[in-house]
């Protein structure tokens, strides 16, 4: 395929889902030399919202019920509503440093999710891998965490953990990190109540031959894609930059 020319694309799952969905903006950004866009919009937002909720979600006690007032509003349980998009990414990105650290001093999952035993997790950049695929694809990425042959990822969005279980993200995984058998989701939706039976989900995903066969067709489906896109778009030189979604 890279007879064009240019090199190997490099993508992660990121970038992938991004264009599967059709969000091709997103997809690109990293490649047209621009940050994640989520991120941007977070870096340039939360600034002024980080100081309001940083204390609160430092000290936030995910057991109890307490009212907040941030801006004359009330907000009960922050994150119960959450304010705006800057503060949801910021309390998912302060949620799972609380997590990682939960599980590097216990050795187990959060209570909050049940508080099932680990063997010998690995966290976050411990776990970072790069497989090349092909002569013309090579894919990136870092599990939450890797305990095992079970990979682990923490969601604080909307979605539920049905939602993730339904997705490629567990089947792409397995490319990454052929030796698991097993891919848990554990969410915390932070835009409903915490007295909302299903502000808490969990799913599995069991991995097999058959989830490693359909995760690597997709990958390489959605990659030549994109790939190709980026060449027709004036993006050939830059195909290594897929890594700003990891």
């Amino acid at each position: 395929m890279n007879n064009d020319g240019f090199g190997a694309i490099r993508v992660s799952y990121s970038t992938l889902s991004a264009w599967a969905s059709g969000d091709i903006d997103r997809a690109v950004a990293p490649y047209a030399g621009k940050k994640d866009l989520a991120n941007e919009i977070s870096d340039k937002l939360a600034i002024k919202k980080i100081e309001e909720i940083k204390q609160i979600v430092r000290d936030i006690d995910l057991e109890t019920t307490k009212d907040y007032v941030i801006d004359g509003k009330i907000y009960r349980n922050v994150p119960g509503i959450v304010i705006n998009t800057a503060a949801a990414t910021a309390f998912g990105k302060k949620m799972h440093g609380i997590w990682e650290r939960y599980v590097k001093k216990h050795k187990a999952i959060p209570k909050i999710f049940g508080g099932r035993k680990l063997e010998a997790p690995e966290i976050e950049l411990a776990t970072k891998r790069v497989r090349k695929l092909t002569d013309w694809c090579v894919i990136s990425g870092v599990l939450d965490v890797k305990d095992g042959t079970t990979g682990i990822d923490w969601k604080t969005g909307k979605a539920s953990a049905t939602d993730y279980t339904n997705s490629k993200q567990s089947e792409v995984y397995q490319v990454l990190y052929p030796e698991l058998k097993r891919f848990e989701f554990y969410c915390k939706n932070q835009h409903i109540h915490h007295t909302d039976k299903n502000h808490i989900t969990v799913g599995i995903v069991y991995l097999n031959r058959k989830t490693l066969e359909d995760g690597l067709n997709w990958i390489l489906t959605m990659a030549a894609e994109l790939r190709e896109y980026l060449v027709n778009n004036g993006y050939g030189d830059h195909l290594d930059q897929g890594k700003g979604l990891e």
